[in-house]
């Protein structure tokens, strides 16, 4: 059975949180392109139609466009590629899964007296991202994965990394964890020390603060496979008013949440002449858990019989997150395996995370019952991303990387629709703007959409094909010695969303 680490120090927590906690954050504040069939064939083009349970959370005064008391719940199958390029070799990864991504219902009460001639209540939950997905990286390097313990454990006495007769390997974790000036890099190097990775430059010496590796010169075949599980989620309470049967004003209250777990494994070999350790396997296990709040403002105007104009606010999304964390080394080297798994579960003190909030504009024509077009503008500030707790300093060093290298960044949306009888069929695009100002760190996202929807009145059922694509890079130890992987995603999705009027 594991131990559990309850109260980690706060040194402790801010060394293991800087490691990735800015790409963690982005993670947090960038929607996945989801929701209803609908919505994503149109490319999310909504801000101007309203209409749909998923737009609803976009623009909230939307919701006054259903003609009556509306249902709906959506199916995704999602499916991430991932071709990885790193030291030269390229590995290509698979994903499929399967989720309920879209679930609500609005009502919509008239009201014949003006002002006011409707208003609406509607609840909504949405699948902002599905974090189920896996990359694989694989290549030869000159640089061996040692170099990572190396850099955690030199200037700590060995002493303190080492296990003295009669010590017991969670006992020594934990002590290391929970001790100011030590924490997590210190247990990093416990671990690569006492599994023989690396070693003392005098093993005779206790007050010993370097070490060298044990892995040798030469080449090292390296395999990285980072599998992330889980969801972040959306629950929107709604409201919304029609005034004079033209101007629409709605609110939103979100409520957010996320369940995650990445596990990271690193597996090195070698057949160095002078190495003593000849294969290496470290897995990393985080799990987040967290909830949030932000709302939503919007306006809709029908301006002429076609002409529709909207815009809409979305507040920061403020987030209290708590992680967890498990490490696991096995070593190979001159015919024995030396394991060493403290067992131990680190409870990280909660944290605070202020993801960006956005403005958007919007227009759309509708063409009477024959279709429409529609397009946004969506700017979100990724500048103003803030990770806070209560010293307020143990964040520092990430949010001066915020400020010198997140930016503005625009996402343009266009849809069409094109009705034939009881039939519909849509299309759309999309395109985000990287959160980077560099982008080979992480590029623009594109995307392309495609769907079709058949109404029997009471009842409608609609399907929608959608792919995206982003280019980034990613390190997976934080540590000098690895290269930096490039990595595409191609994110392709079916939607379909049964919906009911009643």
């Amino acid at each position: 059975m594991k131990k559990i680490i309850l109260g980690c120090t706060f040194i402790c927590c801010s060394l293991f949180l800087n490691a990735q906690s800015v790409s963690e954050g982005l993670l947090y504040g960038m929607d996945q392109m989801d929701g209803t069939a609908r919505y994503r064939s149109l490319g999310g083009a909504f801000g101007a139609l309203g209409g749909d349970l998923t737009a609803m959370g976009v623009n909230p005064a939307g919701s006054t466009v259903f003609a009556n008391n509306y249902g709906a719940f959506s199916l995704a199958f999602d499916y991430n590629k991932n071709d990885a390029l790193y030291a030269g070799s390229l590995a290509t990864n698979n994903n499929l899964d399967l989720s309920l991504n879209q679930a609500g219902f609005v009502f919509v009460f008239e009201n014949p007296s003006a002002p006011v001639n409707k208003f609406s209540i509607g609840f909504n939950y949405d699948s902002t991202r599905n974090f189920d997905n896996e990359v694989l990286v694989r290549g030869n390097t000159q640089n061996s994965v040692s170099g990572y313990f190396l850099e955690n454990a030199n200037g700590f006495p060995l002493e303190d990394l080492a296990l003295i007769r009669g010590d017991f390997v969670d006992d020594r974790f934990i002590a290391l964890g929970e001790t100011a000036g030590f924490g997590f890099p210190a247990q990093v190097g416990f671990l690569g020390l006492n599994s023989e990775v690396i070693e003392a430059v005098d093993p005779n010496d206790l007050g010993s603060v370097d070490y060298l590796s044990n892995t040798g010169t030469g080449t090292f075949a390296q395999d990285f496979r980072v599998a992330d599980s889980g969801y972040r989620g959306k629950f929107t309470v709604n409201g919304g008013l029609e005034l004079d049967n033209w101007l629409s004003l709605g609110m939103n209250l979100n409520f957010h949440f996320l369940d995650r777990e990445r596990l990271t494994r690193v597996f090195e070999s070698n057949n160095n002449a002078d190495a003593l350790i000849s294969e290496v396997t470290y897995v990393d296990s985080v799990v987040s858990e967290g909830a949030g709040f932000s709302l939503n403002l919007g306006v809709f105007a029908k301006m002429t019989q076609g002409l529709r104009l909207g815009a809409a606010y979305e507040s920061p999304t403020w987030f209290t997150i708590e992680d967890s964390q498990s490490l696991r080394i096995s070593t190979f080297g001159a015919g024995q395996e030396v394991v060493v798994d403290p067992r131990v579960l680190t409870l990280y003190p909660a944290y605070n995370l202020r993801t960006p909030g956005s403005w958007m504009g919007s227009v759309a024509y509708v063409f009477g019952k024959k279709g429409l077009l529609s397009a946004d503008v969506q700017s979100k500030n990724y500048g103003n991303m803030m990770f806070e707790d209560d010293g307020n300093f143990l964040f520092l060093s990430n949010n001066n990387f915020i400020d010198q290298n997140l930016q503005n960044a625009l996402t343009y949306r266009v849809g069409g629709e094109y009705r034939i009888k009881n039939w519909s069929l849509r299309g759309g695009f999309v395109k985000s703007e990287s959160p980077y100002e560099n982008k080979q760190i992480m590029g623009d996202m594109t995307g392309y959409s495609a769907g079709l929807g058949y109404s029997w009145g009471r009842f409608i059922l609609d399907a929608a094909w959608a792919t995206q694509e982003r280019d980034y890079a990613e390190r997976f130890l934080d540590s000098d010695f690895t290269e930096n992987a490039m990595i595409t995603n191609r994110f392709t999705n079916v939607i379909f969303t049964l919906g009911f009027n009643f």
